[in-house]
């Protein structure tokens, strides 16, 4: 039962990755984050096969082992270097970001 419960919620997240290249996303890395996932290495072995069987070679999938919303400071930095407001200073001022 446990292992259909995992298999299933890999299928689910392929499938979503599936949703959006249908959508037009075209870009061949996914990447996962979070406690659910990282934290159940047989829910990340899953998922990470699942893609493999239905995508091959042309997706591949990063864990990340930050906070989530470090994905959201590294977009929020992009957005203000390309102005030179007070946003970006405060940005900066704020992160520790590669």
């Amino acid at each position: 039962m446990a292992k259909r419960v995992i298999d299933e919620g890999a299928a689910a997240l392929t499938q979503l990755v599936h949703h959006l290249k249908l959508a037009g996303v075209s870009d061949k890395d996914v990447v996962v984050g979070g406690g659910v996932i990282l934290a159940q290495p047989l829910l990340a072995n899953a998922f990470s096969h699942q893609i493999s069987d239905r995508f091959g070679a042309t997706v591949a999938v990063t864990f990340l082992d930050k906070p989530p919303v470090l994905g959201a400071c590294v977009l929020a930095r992009q957005l203000c270097s390309a102005g030179d407001g007070p946003e970006t200073s405060i940005v900066s001022q704020h992160m520790d970001i590669q």
